[in-house]
């Protein structure tokens, strides 16, 4: 896994605000993840899934000193593809001309106690769905058992395709939009920048540009950010100066 963590540029003195819906992500990734089993995180892009899961996997004890895998997923991979990238995350000697059977007999032991994050798996059509599946459940069969963690904008609804899959799921996650309370938070936590912001110019703001979306704020505190950078230190952030960094990432 990278050392670089999955944030948006320019954020990286900010603070990570553990929402209700942080703090509920990691309670049931540490129970999938400690019983090596299959977790499925969900919701629409930009409201928090990568970035939870990739903090969790970076600082929760239950992954500590575990060997993780991140596989981004291209448009409807193949039941090889999807093996060959496992292969090649796990640094295992393979042919990639060889058999399916072949390079699944090498991949399964290879995953003897890891976790596996697939992301933008909502991808994954039902034959590559029930290969993963068959990895997962071969693991066990074989007392090599390793945790799975499905990342994706309609992953839940997607493993409809694939219901054997579906029924093996240990822990499910959906993201949301933040609700007014948890936004409120979120803004005065984040970053001293944004910590003295009048709460009806928040509100207002992420119903005119935000949507309770932390992408679509992050985009925001960076342009601001980058505005503040250009004024002397200690210059206080005002309405005037969200209202410039808006104009910046509306366009």
């Amino acid at each position: 896994m990278s050392t670089e963590a999955r944030h948006l540029p320019g954020l990286d003195a900010a603070n990570v605000v553990k929402t209700k819906a942080f703090i509920s992500a990691e309670h049931k990734l540490s129970s999938a993840v400690s019983r090596h089993g299959i977790a499925v995180v969900s919701g629409a892009p930009g409201n928090g899934k990568s970035f939870t899961v990739d903090r969790f996997l970076r600082t929760h004890p239950v992954v500590t000193g575990r060997t993780v895998h991140w596989l981004d997923m291209p448009p409807n991979p193949a039941p090889k593809e999807v093996t060959v990238r496992l292969l090649s995350a796990t640094a295992i000697p393979f042919n990639s001309r060889d058999t399916l059977y072949e390079l699944t007999e090498l991949l399964i032991p290879a995953l003897d106690g890891q976790v596996v994050v697939i992301d933008e798996a909502q991808n994954l059509k039902q034959n590559a769905l029930q290969q993963v599946r068959y990895f997962h459940d071969q693991g066990r069969a074989m007392a090599l058992p390793w945790a799975l963690i499905l990342v994706g904008s309609t992953i839940d609804s997607a493993m409809s395709r694939a219901p054997e899959l579906h029924s093996r799921v240990a822990a499910r996650v959906e993201f949301k939009a933040m609700d007014a309370e948890s936004l409120l938070r979120a803004v005065r936590d984040w970053h001293p920048a944004t910590a003295a912001l009048d709460p009806k110019l928040v509100l207002q703001v992420d119903a005119t540009y935000g949507y309770g979306n932390w992408r679509r704020w992050g985009q925001l505190l960076s342009a601001l950010l980058d505005l503040m950078s250009k004024l002397p230190d200690g210059t206080p952030v005002t309405a005037q100066h969200v209202a410039a960094a808006l104009s910046v990432v509306q366009g």
